[in-house]
């Protein structure tokens, strides 16, 4: 910007100057000037025009800030945060950058490391308590001279030397609380003990048999494991259909619930119609049997006869209801009788059933209350139960096969997955028995030394009890 604004300039001022010679060559009126030698002169004469005239003039030159400070963090750490830029302008007190806490971390994952080194030997300490116990006190010691020696530490090293001591403590307890207890041991200890040594054992048998079941698998072995195979398949089969039955159901399983529901209905029918005989015979034959009387005004009613009509009259109330339940039930469980009907009607119908079955149970609670209802009523209400019951399952079954209900369906895929896993697992088993790779035998030999050790730690523990 600067050569072109000097080019500019340095082009005007050529142009001013061309000018003014041209105008004072032209001027045939100026008083010529008086000199005793005349030289003449050759001018060149060119139009004035206004143009660019190129100057650029480059400096070396060094920028240096006027201050510089260098900085020292006061503990080293990877730069997380620059908030200054080269050539930035900062001030006391300003943030300049942010480091990473590294040091803290470090120390974490020492006393991490210290921990998991403090707990490795405490179970150890099994095998000799007098040492452990000496070197906890030892390291006890240890860390409340580091406490004391720092004065004044920093926030991090104080709590990591806390640390140390409250881990230092911790082993102490533990190890004295086991040496206590070897030196008593109570019965649930030895108790304990013992069944440690029980489980151990078995553990061990399990896995030697596993063992020799892939080393030398028996007929009776395959034999077994070929039968979790098939019953497993046999699981999934159960599950897929289910499940198939539930996302597509076909024409005959449809209809196949249609006609339980059907069935259903006419059993209920066939069982309330029971019900209502039975009672209808009950009254025309007025052998209701009365209940003892447990206070003064029972028996007067009893002496009176009012309890015979009262009782007679809850039993017709009670006839009356069923019959017209039953009635506003049939219509709108009947596709042809309930089609005639505006919702409003349907409604109603609803409505009444709802206050019929108040009523009868109303009735029914009036009746068992002074009366005991005869053995053929009770076993007609009983199979009208059972036969209500099997139709209410029928509706159910026929409504989800006519639309299931998705958790349903969720159920019935987990459990597809479940049996899949089942027969996978089953198939590995006999897999392996039939062709044990050295993969499978080596692990199988680990579990076994595994075993073993475990076991003749349990063996010791009881021993040393």
């Amino acid at each position: 910007m600067l050569a072109f604004l000097l080019k500019s300039r340095v082009a005007l001022a050529v142009s001013a100057l061309l000018a003014v010679i041209l105008l004072a060559a032209c001027d045939s009126t100026q008083t010529p000037i008086a000199s005793d030698v005349v030289n003449p002169v050759r001018v060149g004469v060119e139009p004035a025009v206004t143009g660019a005239i190129g100057v650029e003039t480059t400096y070396a030159a060094l920028v240096q800030a006027k201050e510089q400070v260098d900085l020292a963090p006061m503990t080293p750490g990877r730069v997380n945060l620059l908030a200054v830029d080269v050539g930035s302008q900062v001030s006391k007190g300003q943030l300049i950058a942010e480091l990473s806490n590294g040091a803290v971390e470090y120390q974490l994952q020492q006393s991490q490391a210290t921990l998991r080194d403090a707990e490795a030997k405490l179970a150890s300490v099994k095998a000799a308590l007098a040492p452990k116990q000496a070197n906890a006190l030892a390291r006890l010691d240890a860390a409340l001279a580091a406490q004391e020696q720092l004065a004044n530490p920093s926030s991090t090293s104080l709590q990591s030397a806390q640390s140390a001591v409250s881990t230092a403590r911790s082993e102490l307890g533990s190890s004295q609380l086991k040496l206590d207890l070897l030196k008593s041991p109570s019965a649930p200890d030895l108790q304990a003990a013992e069944s440690a040594v029980a489980t151990t054992q078995s553990n061990l048998d399990s896995a030697n048999t596993r063992l020799n079941q892939l080393l030398n698998p028996s007929a009776s072995d395959l034999q077994a494991a070929q039968g979790k195979v098939a019953a497993a398949e046999s699981k999934l089969d159960t599950k897929k259909t289910t499940l198939d039955l539930l996302q597509n159901p076909s024409a005959a399983t449809s209809a196949a619930a249609q006609e339980s529901v059907s069935n259903a209905q006419s059993n209920l029918s066939s069982a309330q119609s029971t019900v209502n005989s039975a009672i209808t015979d009950e009254l025309a034959a007025g052998t209701f049997e009365l209940k003892s009387a447990v206070n003064s005004a029972i028996t007067d009613e009893l002496a009176a006869g009012a309890f015979d009509a009262s009782l007679n009259l809850a039993w017709d109330n009670l006839l009356t209801a069923r019959l017209s339940e039953q009635a506003n039930v049939t219509i709108l469980s009947n596709p042809a009788l309930s089609s005639t009907l505006s919702q409003e009607e349907l409604n109603d119908v609803q409505a009444s059933i709802i206050i019929y079955q108040e009523n009868i149970a109303v009735h029914l609670a009036e009746i068992t209350s002074t009366s005991v209802i005869s053995e053929n009523i009770n076993s007609a209400m009983l199979a009208e139960n059972s036969a209500q019951t099997a139709l209410d399952t029928a509706n159910e079954e026929l409504k989800e096969l006519q639309t299931p209900n998705q958790n349903t369906i969720a159920v019935a895929t987990n459990d597809v997955i479940a049996e899949q896993a089942a027969l996978d697992s089953a198939l590995a088993d006999l897999a392996e028995l039939r062709n044990a790779d050295e993969n499978t035998i080596t692990l199988a030999q680990n579990e076994v030394a595994r075993a073993g050790a475990a076991l003749e730690s349990a063996k010791t523990d009881l021993v040393e009890l």
